[in-house]
């Protein structure tokens, strides 16, 4: 398929996914699976389920998950996915629980063209990449043949597509690879140019997966991890190898959920900034811009509420008519404009940061002000709210404490106020 665009062509045949979530975690060293770790506001699955369930073109997802968690993952889907996820029983081992997705998509209406499976712990797969692996699932044209296999004397058809293509995702291996004897003594080094490590998603044409996996051994299903290798095993089908961009790592360990943490937060946080009165103060935006650009994070002046925004910065560089009444008509003013900052259980908390030039502020007014952040506050709870009054011409200094309140939006500051006494 050279020269085409996949990630530009339209999808129009049905596609299902299975997400195998029935894993111990056990190298995580937590009390509970890593699948069910929250990220953020919600837990890790839920990050995965949302980024195929965002597409329009992805026809149903199954979560195939160990029998202890089942209904943990129903209220899950309760709550935010009500419309296309299904979830059923896992067992013991990966390609099991892979087999109990298919079983799942079978007793559905009709069968999908292409299933893609990826894993749980991996949230961080765009559509692009997505739309590559299911769009080279289903090119080149099958030529199907019979032949006969006697195993364990069953005697089972085994379909053979040899002219068809499952795909996968690869990256470059990082670690050298050894292999050692069985007295753990050093034998060889392999040439990392010429492997790859295997990543998710993969992508399959049902009748190639639901294949393999029916006429897989009991070896396969004990001890075997690879899919793309299962399917090639019994359908002489060719893998095509994708490589992928760098952010589709698998959450393995602790250290990896705050990895996981940074890299949503550079994906979900919007910083506008808005001055009161309409005047913006250009050497501020330029400090609030570079701040932002540190945290890779979006920033715009004066958002026209289209961009979905969810962090806030209110200027007031004249505070003599700012009263508690005001701020709580700019702060309900904020809610009203932004969609994003009136959505139930959102995956980011928004937050709105009101600053104030002390130097337009009288002193006995300083304890007014802190009094109405906290005022303010609780008549809009579901928002991060923080004052903060600055006092020092440093505006770097004022931008970077500005961005670290944004970035680690600490609900245990929500109504608290901020003095940036001179240096």
């Amino acid at each position: 398929m050279a020269g085409t665009q996949e990630s530009d062509k339209n999808i129009d045949f049905k596609v299902s996914v299975i997400l195998p979530a029935g894993g111990t975690g056990e190298r995580f060293g937590c009390d509970q699976p890593k699948q069910y770790c929250k990220l953020l506001n919600k837990p890790l699955i839920h990050h995965t389920i949302s980024a195929f369930y965002r597409l329009p073109w992805i026809h149903d997802i199954v979560v195939v998950v160990s029998p202890e968690y089942k209904s943990y993952i129903n209220e899950i889907i309760l709550g935010h996915f009500v419309r296309k996820v299904k979830v059923t029983e896992g067992s013991s081992t990966r390609h099991r629980s892979i087999h109990a997705g298919i079983k799942c998509l079978q007793k559905g209406k009709s069968e999908p063209k292409v299933v893609i499976i990826h894993d749980a712990v991996r949230p961080f797969v765009d559509e692009d990449i997505i739309k590559k692996v299911a769009v080279n699932a289903t090119i080149y044209g099958a030529s199907i043949f019979h032949l006969s296999n006697n195993y364990n004397n069953k005697i089972s058809s085994i379909h053979s597509y040899r002219n068809k293509l499952v795909a996968g995702v690869t990256r470059p291996l990082v670690s050298t690879v050894i292999s050692a004897d069985d007295e753990n003594l050093l034998l060889e080094s392999l040439d990392r140019s010429k492997y790859v490590n295997s990543e998710m998603p993969q992508a399959f044409e049902w009748d190639i997966l639901t294949t393999a996996y029916n006429n897989a051994d009991v070896d396969d299903y004990d001890f075997g991890t690879e899919c793309l290798l299962l399917a090639m095993k019994y359908t002489k089908t060719r893998a095509k190898l994708i490589p992928g961009p760098d952010n589709l790592w698998k959450v393995t360990y602790k250290k990896d959920l705050f990895a996981a943490e940074s890299l949503l937060k550079e994906k979900l946080i919007s910083v506008s900034v808005q001055f009161f009165p309409p005047s913006p103060d250009e050497v501020m935006v330029e400090n609030f811009q570079s701040a932002c650009n540190k945290k890779s994070l979006h920033f715009q002046v004066n958002n026209s509420h289209k961009y979905p925004c969810n962090s806030i910065i209110n200027v007031y560089t004249d505070t003599t008519d700012i009263t508690r009444n005001k701020l709580d008509i700019i702060t309900a003013d904020t809610c009203k404009k932004y969609p994003t900052f009136n959505i139930q259980d959102p995956d980011i908390t928004p937050c709105v940061l009101h600053v104030f030039n002390g130097e337009t502020l009288e002193l006995d007014k300083v304890s007014d002000f802190m009094k109405s952040i906290s005022e303010v506050q609780r008549d809009h709870k579901h928002i991060l709210i923080v004052g903060i009054l600055y006092l020092d011409d440093d505006l770097s200094r004022l931008s970077e404490m500005i961005v670290s309140l944004i970035w680690n939006r600490d609900q245990t500051l929500s109504g608290q106020s901020f003095i940036i006494n001179r240096s």
